[in-house]
């Protein structure tokens, strides 16, 4: 070989090593949002109790925690867990998948799938579920948790089937192996060997003394935690359940952090004070809940949206807003998805002040309407008593006369 050729391929060799050199990705900042519809982006230095502190250009901005909605972290990607695991849910609401659990005495030791142990009494515990991984056992036991019950149960896989039990659970063994039991159909009592168990769930309440809600976290495992207190760490989150757990959850690992509580509120979350629904026909069709009136995907304006309601005309919805709150928002518009007859809808939202009824809103619709900025609502409703929503027909007849109203919230 030549010595150009060989200059030559050796420049070459060394452009390919260059160009395979990786180019570091843009790290994604944990994303701020606050009540007055602001994003802020920035490095995670402070959660305290008086805020969230975000640093940005090396310097430090406190949110107060009555501005803040939630912080959330785009860069965290869920994990899906693998293998069996078990569902935990404490008093407080938190909820979590775990490797293993152990009840002692009347103490119990978790280990979740993050391989973070949690030791708090048995008695801040609502159930334990094992083989949470199948989706017909979590199907069961959800069905299970909506029923009517006195005592605490315990349930046991037979040949594929669960049979529960209804009695009371005491303490278990020290060794960690039996758990005492009386059934509530004969008064006997005995043990269970808690391997055996498919499930435990508890009738108990979180002690009303426990700490106030501070917030929710979730992380990338599917974890849930109700939070009272959270400290920022140099590797995490430390924080505290209402029920008494206590942990420390790696940032990376952090999803969400959810601080709307009373702060912000969907519609169709709420339940009505007073609904009225009419029709100048035999039919009245009421009113859905993040559903059109056909029962599918809520469509206007050539866009889904997973929150709303849908009504027909006419129907009237009442919501006590006791003046705790500031502003409502939402988008109207008539569902594209859903047919009827054509002709002017007519949306009015009224407030209540000092028992004085107000027009705060009012616009005709039509199927002919293309642009969803026409359909954005925006209300100052400071001092609202009752919000009123109205759809009624802009014309004779309301047969086949609807509105959807998506993303309708109201905020403090």
């Amino acid at each position: 070989m030549s010595v150009r050729l060989f200059v030559a391929v050796l420049c070459l060799t060394a452009v390919a090593a260059w160009s395979a050199e990786p180019v570091p990705a843009k790290r994604s900042l944990p994303e701020l949002h606050t009540l007055k519809g602001t994003i802020l982006k920035g490095e995670l230095v402070q959660v305290t109790e008086k805020g969230i502190g975000l640093k940005q250009n090396g310097s430090t901005l406190l949110t107060p925690l009555d501005q803040v909605l939630k912080l959330d972290f785009p860069a965290v990607a869920p994990i899906k867990p693998e293998g069996k695991y078990a569902d935990v849910e404490l008093t407080d609401g938190s909820r979590f998948h775990c490797k293993t659990w152990t009840i002692k005495a009347e103490q119990i030791e978790l280990k979740t799938m993050a391989d973070r142990k949690i030791e708090l009494p048995l008695a801040s515990v609502t159930y334990i579920l094992n083989d949470a991984q199948e989706e017909k056992y979590r199907k069961e036991w959800a069905e299970r948790l909506l029923r009517k019950r006195r005592r605490d149960v315990a349930a046991v896989v037979v040949d594929g089937s669960v049979r529960a039990v209804e009695g009371t659970f005491s303490a278990a063994d020290a060794a960690g192996e039996n758990i005492t039991f009386q059934t509530a159909a004969t008064g006997r009592k005995g043990t269970l060997k808690i391997s055996n168990l498919h499930g435990l769930l508890f009738q108990r309440e979180i002690d009303p003394n426990a700490p106030s809600m501070l917030c929710k976290l979730y992380d990338s495992y599917g974890d849930f935690f109700v939070v009272s207190a959270l400290n920022k760490t140099a590797d995490g989150l430390a924080l505290t359940t209402p029920a008494g757990a206590k942990l420390e959850i790696a940032q990376a690992s952090v999803t969400q952090l959810d601080y709307t509580l009373d702060k912000l509120a969907f519609l169709s979350r709420l339940e009505p004070s007073k609904v009225v629904q009419t029709s100048n026909f035999d039919f009245v069709d009421t009113y859905r809940r993040d559903k059109n009136l056909d029962n599918g995907v809520l469509r206007i304006y050539s866009e889904t949206f997973s929150n709303g309601l849908a009504l027909h005309a006419h129907t009237e919805l009442e919501y006590d807003l006791k003046g705790d709150y500031r502003e409502f928002h939402a988008i109207a518009g008539i569902d594209q998805s859903v047919g009827g007859v054509g002709g002017p809808v007519v949306l009015v939202i009224q407030g209540v002040i000092d028992g004085e009824t107000k027009d705060l809103y009012k616009k005709t619709f039509t199927r002919k309407d293309k642009d969803k900025k026409e359909g954005a609502i925006n209300l100052n409703v400071k001092d609202v008593q009752k919000l009123r929503i109205v759809v009624r027909t802009g014309d004779l007849f309301d047969n086949g006369k609807h509105l959807d109203l998506v993303d309708a919230k109201i905020q403090k």
